[in-house]
């Protein structure tokens, strides 16, 4: 019986945080783009497919880890349920760490690469809109000591700015070298919008998000987990309402949130 391998996305989400922070062993500063200063964050591994991001599993960031950790956390409760082939990630984890771990693991990866001077050189001396570099070296220290990953660093147009190139490090095997292999060059790094959905996920996730004003860190982190089963569930149920229907594509769900999150307070009353 053959055994089908799955795309994984790996990312870390922001909970807008509004208590006294110095009491939230947690919270941290939020991001200049955030309409809030601070909050906590959550690391998750889910399943890439068309219009679908099945979240597996969930870590909380609390204080340093290396992602490097993270990812390897992550890979494993993602393949105690599914059989892994790909893992996308942002820039958030382009890293010498990150990559040596997927490596080791014998994963396919499609990673945003962060721009540095060196990729900056790249891009700019790129004589098509798409450019390939082989065994682009990159150099770090994990535990253990220093270690060389040789990744594949590619530069395509952005789909979301009008002039922009945007890179990838990645181990699949894409060319530059005609305008056929360009071509299919393009082709893989745009697998990597499927992973944009994941920020609706999270946007759905906080819609299941209980409110509350605890500065405990089990009870945040179990809120955002309970929110993380009953996203799911909603997935699921809205699955097999559209199988019933015979849909044989997924373009939006047929069955509501709120109605969902309705169905489940009457059917599991607060005591």
């Amino acid at each position: 019986m053959s055994t089908i391998e799955r795309m994984v996305a790996i990312d870390i989400t922001y909970i807008a945080y509004y208590g006294d922070r110095d009491e939230f062993q947690m919270s941290t500063g939020a991001p200049p783009s955030k309409s809030y200063s601070w909050c906590y964050k959550m690391a998750t591994v889910s399943i890439v497919g068309e219009e679908v991001k099945f979240t597996l599993g969930m870590r909380p960031l609390r204080g340093y880890i290396p992602r490097r950790v993270l990812v390897e956390q992550l890979l494993e409760i993602a393949s105690d349920h599914v059989s892994i082939g790909t893992v996308h990630a942002d820039a958030e984890f382009d890293g010498v760490g990150v990559i040596h771990a997927v490596e080791e693991a014998g994963l396919f990866y499609l990673i945003r690469k962060s721009s540095d001077d060196p990729v900056k050189r790249f891009v700019q001396d790129m004589d098509h809109d798409v450019g390939v570099k082989q065994n682009h070296e990159m150099e770090g220290t994990i535990v253990g000591g220093s270690v060389t990953v040789t990744p594949t660093l590619v530069g395509v147009p952005s789909d979301r700015k009008e002039g922009a190139t945007v890179t990838f490090v990645t181990n699949f095997s894409v060319s530059d070298a005609t305008k056929k292999a360009r071509g299919r060059t393009r082709r893989v790094m745009r697998r990597y919008a499927r992973r944009w959905g994941i920020e609706n996920s999270y946007k759905s996730i906080k819609d299941f998000l209980a409110w509350t004003t605890s500065r405990n860190t089990a009870v945040r982190v179990f809120y955002f987990g309970f929110a993380v089963i009953l996203y799911d569930m909603w997935l699921l149920v809205d699955l097999l309402v559209q199988v019933s229907l015979d849909i044989d594509q997924r373009l939006k769900p047929r069955v509501p949130a709120r109605t969902f999150l309705n169905i489940v307070r009457k059917e599991v009353p607060v005591t």
